[in-house]
């Protein structure tokens, strides 16, 4: 499979504009034979949003931007990091996640288990934990897609800052390729 990694740097808070210049990095991918565009972390509105994801109407228009995308990616799938209202209970209201646009519509999306609190990370303000990384697939190729901190923490890079390890599971699964969008320099 051929991929793209879509690097650009997207401005907090502009969803329009972002969106736009993801339209044209699809675009560009597909004229260039990929099947796969991949785009960073909360890429629809920029890294790190912060309290801007406390307003509801800015959180919606980034989950429409990303169904929106997915009508671009008809001849090439897009991995594309954005916030989601999370389902209801206790904790933050939202999800970061990774959504798999393919053949007009979104496939699958993933959402980060480990949220960094220390330095100058503090996740758990505004997100709660998901899942973690889980296995997608762009036509025979299945691949696992991974959210950050989610691929960084593992014993053996010396850093076991939560007791888990949620590539275990994409190991387990035999993935051959990880995606692992990010954000942070």
């Amino acid at each position: 499979m051929k991929v793209a990694l879509a690097q650009f740097n997207p401005l907090i808070g502009d969803i329009e504009g972002n969106t736009a210049s993801m339209r044209q990095y699809i675009a560009s991918a597909a004229e260039r034979g990929a099947e796969l565009v991949v785009f960073s972390e909360l890429s629809t509105v920029g890294y790190p949003p912060r309290d801007l994801l406390l307003d509801p109407r800015m959180v919606a228009e980034n989950v429409e931007a990303v169904e929106a995308l997915a009508q671009d990616c008809r001849n090439i799938a897009a991995v594309v990091g954005f916030a989601r209202p999370a389902a209801q209970g206790p904790g933050p209201p939202l999800e970061d996640a990774a959504a798999v646009l393919a053949d007009g519509k979104v496939q699958s999306v993933h959402v980060k288990a480990l949220l960094p609190n220390y330095d100058v990370y503090d996740d758990p303000c505004y997100f709660r934990a998901g899942a973690g990384p889980a296995c997608s697939r762009v036509g025979n190729c299945r691949f696992g897609v991974a959210i950050c901190e989610d691929l960084w923490d593992a014993e053996a890079l010396g850093r076991d800052l939560y007791g888990v390890d949620p590539m275990e599971r994409l190991m387990r699964e035999e993935v051959r390729v990880i995606i692992n969008i990010a954000a942070s320099g």
